[in-house]
């Protein structure tokens, strides 16, 4: 192709970009595109969670058999991903430490007599002390040490009440935990929070391989994917998000297209 056909060519593609918007501009077509770039992401896992039996299910995948495993369940809730660990983990022996600072969310847990799971009515967090816990019911799945204004929860009404908030650091040495074979952390915008709250534990090692969400909730925390993915990464995590099939697809390096706030994901880390 010569100088003169390649440029005629570029003028004919950039005359066509202002047709196109025309198009685009269309309400219906947005929708459309939308929905179809929500798909696709999602077939990618960036923007559509697995199941939580899924997620317990990989994350009892990663659980080593050579010694008995510790397991804290932060966000616990009603107690479910525990108990899918635990059926994944049956042939297995441990604990788990199921976090959950909605009193009737707790006593669910209690009520389920899962072997081996200490319940503790507490949220983990950067700092020490009592906090405000925003929460649609006595049991709401999306309660959240953040002040809920994204859009997935628009209409809904939420109260509020104070909670206990632990350091993991202080956590583990209350309780004489020497290592964390696996962390799963549901905490509705507050993972970087408890991260940073983790900062002994990540520094030596202790963790080694966890699970958090990033998207909607993040809006009202204010974090971005970038600031999780830089504290995994320092601390020798590789970083894998989940596929709505279960699958674990490795992250080899930070990009903007994970900053997916429309809605959530579920991604994996563990230690190199």
């Amino acid at each position: 192709m010569s100088i003169g056909s390649g440029s005629a060519a570029k003028r004919l593609v950039q005359s066509s970009i202002r047709a196109c918007s025309q198009l685009l501009a269309l309400p219906a077509t947005e929708v459309l595109l939308s929905g179809a770039a929500a798909y696709m992401n999602a077939i990618c896992g960036l923007g559509w969670s697995p199941s939580l039996e899924k997620e317990a299910k990989a994350a009892a995948a990663w659980i080593g058999r050579d010694s008995d495993y510790v397991v804290i369940d932060a966000g616990a809730n009603i107690g479910s991903w525990t108990s899918f660990f635990l059926k994944h983990a049956a042939q297995r022996k441990g604990r788990i430490y199921a976090l959950e600072p909605q009193p009737a969310a707790a006593a669910r847990i209690r009520a389920l007599n899962l072997q081996c799971c200490e319940v503790v009515e507490l949220a983990l967090g950067e700092h020490p002390g009592r906090a405000t816990f925003y929460t649609g019911g006595p049991l709401d799945s999306m309660g959240s040490l953040f002040d809920r204004r994204d859009s997935s929860v628009r209409g809904r009404t939420y109260d509020s009440f104070e909670v206990e908030v632990v350091r993991l650091d202080d956590f583990v040495q209350m309780h004489g935990i020497e290592r964390i074979d696996f962390m799963k952390m549901d905490l509705e915008g507050a993972e970087y929070q408890a991260l940073k709250g983790a900062a002994d534990c990540l520094r030596s090692r202790r963790i080694r391989a966890l699970a958090f969400e990033f998207g909607t909730s993040n809006v009202n925390a204010r974090v971005f994917f970038r600031e999780l993915y830089d504290l995994l990464a320092d601390n020798g995590f590789t970083i894998f998000r989940a596929t709505p099939a279960g699958r674990l697809m490795p992250l080899s390096a930070y990009t903007e297209d994970y900053e997916c706030f429309a809605r959530t994901t579920t991604y994996f880390a563990r230690l190199d």
